[in-house]
């Protein structure tokens, strides 16, 4: 009886062991079925042609036959495709900005081509915002350096005494920073930009900061070098209208003008670095635009020539003497600023960028896919 019980044991043994060795078998017979092979194949094929919808229909196959392997992939790309959807919604609403996000990285975990089209399509939309960054790093790159020193320097000096050729290469920078800011600043004005995405009238009113600081610093060296050369040109006007007026009270206009001739020369001539300065800077102002001057610079040119190279009637010289006097004064007055306050120097590049996280984070985006926009 004993013995029987063995003999039924081993066998049950020996079935089960043979059992276990089948499943495997069966196992395998079931992954590398028709169906399956089939399907692995449409998901291999749509991996290479990029669409993410058909590889979704592969994989439900394939998770079905094989969930352990394939279900993971195929919730990722159902998230994925939900994404694109919601980003083709987003698109068509106008929200060309979360249309890309969504977009682009769709595109980047899957390579998918109906994401690539709306990365493509939205990421023109945002386009101009590339250009401003692009301009934004070429300010930062060529900004003078050291301002606040600079500027206590030419505070402290008398303007005939600058270093020409450095001011102007100075103020000629500026004129550039200007120039770009201002290029930064115009499609972002002009696009609806902040209506999706408010980061946006961040980045703006950051880069209008750095146009003020620009404008305050080149608006104190032309003002400075105006305020000066104006205080010497009527100190010199006051004493040739003197010396004028007494001299028509004993002679005849054309003794006048002959005696006066060597004193209005003279007076030229030591007045002539504050005209060099100011027909300098004037130029340096309008950069790219040679032999164009300021529009101020035109009526400023204008009293020059009235009080250094009188013209006849020489008795008009003293009749206007008043009138210019006064025109003179009001440039004094108009052209008196103080040193700006500079705190601290220009923000650098990564400081710029550290203050506005979201729009730094779009760029990268737009960076990387700057070959398909």
């Amino acid at each position: 009886m004993i013995k029987s019980k063995k003999v039924k044991c081993c066998k049950f043994k020996r079935l089960l062991s043979k059992s276990l060795l089948i499943l495997p078998v069966i196992f395998l017979f079931s992954c590398t079925s028709p169906e399956y092979s089939a399907a692995l194949t449409h998901y291999n094929n749509a991996k290479l042609n990029h669409s993410l919808s058909s590889q979704i229909d592969a994989l439900k196959i394939l998770a079905k036959l094989d969930p352990d392997k394939h279900i993971n992939e195929l919730s990722k790309n159902v998230k994925l495709a939900e994404i694109l959807n919601t980003a083709k919604v987003l698109m068509a609403s106008g929200n060309y900005y979360q249309a890309y996000i969504h977009s682009h990285d769709v595109y980047r975990q899957s390579l998918d081509n109906e994401s690539k089209k709306l990365l493509v399509a939205s990421g023109k939309k945002l386009s101009s915002i590339l250009k401003a960054q692009n301009n934004i790093e070429s300010y930062f790159n060529d900004h003078p350096k050291g301002l606040s020193e600079t500027l206590t320097k030419l505070a402290r000096s008398p303007v005939i005494s600058w270093n020409l050729i450095d001011v102007n290469q100075l103020v000629s920078q500026l004129s550039k920073d200007k120039l770009i800011l201002q290029s930064a600043l115009a499609p972002l004005g002009h696009n609806n930009y902040s209506l999706y995405f408010p980061e946006i009238k961040q980045w703006s009113k950051g880069i209008k900061e750095q146009l003020t600081k620009v404008t305050i610093i080149q608006d104190f060296i032309i003002n400075r070098a105006r305020h000066q050369s104006a205080i010497a040109l009527l100190d010199t006007h006051k004493v040739l209208a003197k010396d004028s007026i007494e001299l028509l009270s004993y002679v005849n206009e054309k003794l006048a003008i002959d005696t006066l001739i060597p004193t209005f020369s003279k007076a030229a001539i030591a007045y002539q670095p504050y005209q060099v300065l100011i027909e300098n800077l004037s130029l340096a102002l309008l950069l790219n635009r040679a032999d164009i001057h300021s529009s101020w610079y035109i009526n400023w040119r204008e009293l020059e020539i009235k009080i250094l190279h009188p013209k006849d009637p020489f008795s008009n010289y003293v009749k206007e003497a008043k009138d210019i006097d006064a025109q003179l004064n009001k440039l004094i007055s108009q052209n008196t600023l103080s040193l700006p306050s500079l705190n601290s120097e220009f923000d650098t590049l990564a400081e710029f960028t550290q203050q506005h996280p979201q729009v730094n984070a779009l760029i990268k985006r737009l960076k990387r896919d700057k070959t398909l926009i």
